[in-house]
């Protein structure tokens, strides 16, 4: 069962995937990229499932926003006997030196008016071990994941976010910002690729 998103990775692995998603349009895109799926289109407070019917939960970061008390209870209600909680989150974004110099300074004149302040503490391990507190933890671990991305790819990367696009939106001419940021980074690393690294934090918990 997925609180988490990242469906396709686990359809290999289990018999059934079970995942909550409550917005509708996320849910038709999902419905049409991975029809083996099962939907529940729905917040993860509200959502049901009969008790011990499931082998694994996965929550990202985790939920904020979401009163986590009550998904964690609905959660060990979910879980067979040993059933497996797995939380994750991406943590901190590193690049190149040059490179992280330009999106700090993106993010104090620019971004950060915009964020979320939420995440930040969310996707804190101690955080994640809070809501982990009922369950017996068997590891935690980084998860080592890096992408090569062309200056492009990485602009577009900052083009998903809410806070970035926000900001976007409020100039007469979004696109010359986002050439302008491509730009910068390419002066700042003049390779065609940018390691960046996106491993994530992975905290394993057991039903006990």
């Amino acid at each position: 069962m997925d609180l988490a998103g990242g469906w396709g990775d686990f359809l290999s692995h289990f018999q059934e995937l079970i995942a909550v998603e409550p917005d509708p349009l996320v849910a038709d895109q999902l419905r049409l990229n991975h029809p083996r799926v099962i939907l529940q289109i729905t917040s993860v407070e509200q959502c049901t499932q009969e008790a011990a019917s499931v082998d694994l939960v996965t929550v990202a970061a985790p939920l904020y926003g979401a009163d986590l008390a009550h998904v964690m209870d609905n959660v060990l209600r979910w879980l067979g006997p040993a059933g497996i909680l797995a939380i994750w989150a991406r943590g901190i974004l590193r690049t190149p030196t040059a490179l992280t110099s330009i999106t700090a300074q993106e993010f104090a004149d620019r971004w950060n008016r915009f964020r979320d302040p939420r995440p930040d503490l969310a996707e804190s391990p101690d955080h994640a071990r809070r809501a982990a507190k009922r369950f017996t933890i068997l590891e935690e671990c980084i998860v080592p994941h890096i992408l090569w991305l062309s200056p492009h790819e990485f602009v577009d990367f900052w083009r998903t976010t809410s806070y970035a696009s926000a900001y976007a939106r409020e100039l007469a001419v979004p696109d010359a910002y986002w050439r302008d940021l491509e730009s910068r980074y390419s002066l700042a690393w003049p390779r065609t690729k940018i390691p960046v690294d996106f491993s994530p934090w992975l905290l394993l918990a057991r039903k006990e």
